[in-house]
């Protein structure tokens, strides 16, 4: 059985790496290019307001999956709002990490004070949707052909999840 354990910096390697599979595979908002370890660590501990980031691991030293509440964006009137960014690797998926990890997210935004969270995706794939639903986020917007994905740009949808 799995465990959640705050992200240390000796971490980040493996974190890069799963996020960079999603990155080539297209279905994430966190590219277009390739992260190292250096850049995500300095987007997970960058903005106004620093938050939280963990990791999953299966067993000791295993790391399969993280997530992280990051600023949303950079105007201090908007540190009530944070941004949730969730990676699983592709083979431990459909194991209840992701659930695990936004239900800790979750938790840690109350603790925070947080007033609502944000995730950005894709449309597709459509389980991404269901997935955000499922957790309790709505669609509140859909910005058009904003992320650059090889020669192609493609839509990213905003959801929202109020926590007061």
């Amino acid at each position: 059985m799995g465990a959640i354990r705050r992200l240390e910096p000796t971490d980040l390697p493996a974190a890069v790496r799963i996020c960079n599979a999603e990155i080539a595979r297209g279905g994430s908002t966190w590219g277009p290019v390739e992260l190292t370890a250096d850049q995500l660590g300095a987007r997970l501990s960058g903005g106004p307001r620093p938050l939280e980031s963990w990791v999953w691991e299966d067993t000791p030293g295993e790391l399969v999956g993280w997530g992280a509440l990051t600023s949303h964006t950079q105007r201090d009137i908007y540190d009530t709002i944070a941004e949730v960014a969730l990676f699983v690797d592709e083979p431990k998926r459909r194991h209840g990490i992701g659930r695990e990890l936004a239900q800790h997210a979750l938790a840690r935004a109350r603790a925070l004070e947080l007033r609502a969270l944000v995730v950005l995706v894709q449309p597709t794939p459509a389980f991404l949707i269901a997935w955000c639903v499922r957790q309790g986020f709505r669609n509140v917007g859909w910005l058009k052909g904003v992320v650059p994905v090889g020669a192609e740009w493609r839509d990213t949808l905003v959801f929202q999840r109020t926590l007061t």
